[in-house]
């Protein structure tokens, strides 16, 4: 059964009250990354709802990733950057897992943001910004909780583009019946 994109707004924009009630108690920077983390998800699930299940592991050429692996990428990066370094989570990352995710239901996915989603927006509306100073060990060297909070949403919308044309292309070839 689809989902329907209204559903996934409301869920979001539901989530996004916490950026809201940020501006009042937080400062407008961390209201403007939770705001902008959370458009960034309802635009990737709008995506995700267009993807054909059979079009989630289909990789363009050999060597590049799937849209299935890219997602779980996208994610896993997400709860690295924003879940163990902003929130100590205690997530462990295994990146090159993801590059090997394989799925069989787009609606999985759409779950998994939402998900991840709402633990990052939770993990943000609970910062001041004090704390986005705070020094952390990535796996680049030291940066500020600042700077993993804009890589993790950059990082995201980098990926999103090439979920795009990843799709882009699959729907080209299928048209041209020349997916396998």
């Amino acid at each position: 059964m689809p989902i329907e994109h209204t559903f996934l707004r409301t869920v979001l924009y539901a989530t996004s009250s916490y950026a809201r009630s940020l501006k009042m108690s937080q400062s407008r920077e961390l209201a403007f990354l939770v705001g902008r983390l959370n458009r960034t998800h309802v635009e990737l699930m709008d995506l995700l709802v267009t993807v054909p299940d059979e079009a989630l592991n289909w990789r363009p050429c050999p060597g590049a990733n799937s849209i299935c692996a890219i997602v779980t990428h996208i994610l896993g990066s997400e709860q690295y950057w924003i879940g163990t370094l902003a929130g100590r989570t205690g997530y462990v990352r295994d990146r090159e897992a993801e590059f090997r995710a394989l799925g069989t239901d787009a609606g999985v996915l759409v779950e998994e943001v939402r998900r991840v989603n709402v633990e990052c927006t939770n993990i943000l509306t609970k910062l001041d910004s004090a704390t986005l100073d705070r020094m952390v060990s990535t796996t680049s060297g030291r940066r500020d909780l600042r700077y993993c909070i804009n890589h993790a949403i950059n990082h995201t919308l980098l990926h999103f583009g090439h979920l795009e044309i990843t799709l882009q292309v699959w729907r080209h070839l299928l048209s041209q019946a020349q997916v396998r």
